[in-house]
């Protein structure tokens, strides 16, 4: 194939990718938006203090609400009725569905001390406050969207800016560790939104500005920025996460003057990260014992065992086992938990053939946290099993920590195979629809309902479509979504790779052009030089011969 054939031809292949990747994007955007419409309001934990803190954030006397002071602090402010009422009515009540929900009035203002007084970073609530209108049900629909198109939609703008080998294991990492507690979490009210997608936007931009040029590199060290500051604005561990993720990058990425910027911005983000570590009330909790039952008797080293030995299944709660969604108490079918934990190791299994020093450096800094955090937190407050460590808390890591590792230095993928794709596609998306099911079915019927297929009659769906189609919409679109994403990265990156290919037979087919001329090219006179010897020689040989015909008895 000539080189202008070839350039077309890699031409129309990113134009099939990027059409792939666009109607893909649009899935899984519909594929969230099902999720954010499947709980009620104060329907996901703590929902009640993000709520009260997001109509009421600091500075609480600016907010515009009604607050009581005692001894010189503020000790309760008004919200609507609805979001305190709602979590009184469905939290730890799997068995009920969420109509009573519907009952609290949006108008009325009643009095909480649930809101934030300094515990969690700025941000967070002071942005999702400008959504705050007359009714609570559009207001908090309107604030998960956002959070949906925030995260979502930087997260695609990193993989548009990426190298395509980064770019697959963005996708394959991403899918992994969100389905399904990642999804649930990003597509609601929870400050965890923001952590979980800002994390993986930074570490990824981080990663892929490293091997960019030009503009694209600037504008990947722009995404990087934005995945900081949704970190560090919505929750204090991500914060502090920051600063792990930059250390595990600095040992990854080899130090060259190229890289500079991308190295200096990250130290930049990193200490910003631990100085609003150190500035908010969430450092406290690392000695308290959380409410949880503690073992003073026990010593330290006892209790430090114990919780080795749980976890594991600890590690299971990442994808919703015992700490599932909503108040935790929708709990999950071995579908979602137990398939998806049979994907990741996979995924881990498939990825490990290809382990260098840099790689180990840095998995090490991040799995050390990702399994020390809560050991050695727990640990210190003489409380065990870790299992009462909430998965949740340790999401904004794990997608990046298998970003890392599905990374290739030969900047090849792992899945290159359409049916390795296929089957952990389909797997994946299953499990995110049996997850969006159990959660739908348990506030429009509750647990308690007998319905095995479709929902019955809904008891509580504020909504003008049916919960079935909201689930089947949101399942397929889903399915669809990650299917055409999937295969628009290993497009990408099979085009690619034909043009290096190309590239470098056409440098060989020149090489040895420019050898076969210079052969034929040699100087007359070194021609002639060597033509000499043989003239005399044949010569000599014809006078020995005339001689020995001239004289035949000699």
């Amino acid at each position: 194939m000539n080189v202008p054939s070839q350039q077309t031809a890699t031409q129309r292949a990113r134009i099939l990718s990027t059409i792939l990747a666009i109607v893909g994007m649009l899935g899984v955007l519909l594929g969230f938006a099902a999720w954010a419409i499947s709980s009620p309001i104060s329907g996901s934990p703590d929902d009640d203090y993000h709520l009260g803190s997001i109509w009421c954030p600091r500075p609480i006397d600016e907010s515009g609400c009604t607050f009581e002071v005692k001894d010189g602090v503020i000790s309760s402010v008004e919200v609507p009725e609805v979001i305190p009422d709602s979590k009184k009515c469905i939290a730890f009540k799997p068995k009920k569905d969420a109509s009573c929900s519907l009952d609290a009035s949006d108008k009325e203002l009643v009095p909480t001390d649930r809101f934030d007084d300094g515990g969690y970073p700025w941000g967070y609530y002071q942005l999702h406050h400008l959504l705050v209108g007359e009714d609570v049900h559009h207001s908090i629909v309107m604030m998960r969207l956002l959070n949906i198109l925030i995260g979502l939609g930087g997260l695609f703008l990193v993989g548009a800016l990426a190298a395509p080998h980064i770019r697959h294991a963005l996708v394959i990492a991403t899918l992994t560790a969100w389905v399904p507690m990642g999804v649930y979490f990003i597509a609601s009210n929870n400050p965890s939104s923001w952590a979980i997608s800002g994390c993986l936007i930074y570490g990824a931009s981080l990663l892929a500005s490293t091997e960019a040029r030009g503009w694209r590199r600037w504008a990947l060290l722009g995404t990087m920025t934005l995945g900081a500051v949704l970190a560090a604005t919505s929750r204090t561990d991500s914060a502090f996460y920051l600063f792990v993720i930059t250390l595990a990058m600095w040992f990854y990425i080899k130090i060259t003057r190229n890289r500079l910027p991308t190295l200096v911005l990250s130290l930049a983000l990193a200490v910003v990260g631990m100085v609003i570590l150190s500035s908010t009330g969430q450092t406290a909790s690392l000695t308290s014992d959380g409410g949880w039952p503690t073992y003073p008797k026990l010593e330290t080293w006892r209790i430090f065992i114990l919780n080795l030995e749980k976890l594991p299944e600890h590690i299971a709660s990442w994808w919703g086992l015992t700490w599932g969604p909503g108040w935790f108490d929708v709990p999950l079918l071995g579908w979602s938990t137990l398939g998806m934990i049979f994907v990741v190791g996979g995924v881990v299994f498939v990825a490990a053939d290809k382990l260098h020093p840099r790689k180990i450096l840095a998995i090490t800094v991040m799995t050390g946290a990702l399994f020390g955090i809560p050991v050695v937190s727990l640990t210190l407050r003489q409380v065990q099993p870790v299992v009462f460590y909430q998965g949740r808390y340790m999401l904004p890591l794990l997608a990046v920590v298998l970003l890392v590792w599905l990374t290739r230095r030969d900047k090849k993928i792992f899945f290159r195979s359409p049916g390795q794709l296929i089957l952990l596609i389909i797997v994946v998306s299953w499990a995110n629809s049996m997850a969006l099911r159990q959660v739908i079915r348990r506030y429009t019927l509750g647990l308690a309902d007998n319905t095995l297929i479709g929902f019955g009659l809904p008891k509580w769906w504020p909504w003008a479509f049916s919960p079935a189609e909201a689930w089947m919409v949101g399942s397929l679109a889903m399915l669809g979504g990650l299917m055409l994403i999937s295969f628009a990265t290993i497009h990408s990156v099979k085009a690619l790779q034909q043009v290096g290919e190309h590239v470098e037979q056409t440098e060989h087919s020149e090489q040895i052009k420019q050898a076969e001329q210079t052969h034929q090219e040699e100087p007359a006179e070194e021609v002639a030089t060597h033509a000499t010897p043989v003239a005399e020689g044949v010569t000599t040989s014809l006078t020995h011969a005339d001689s020995t015909t001239t004289h035949p008895d000699a």
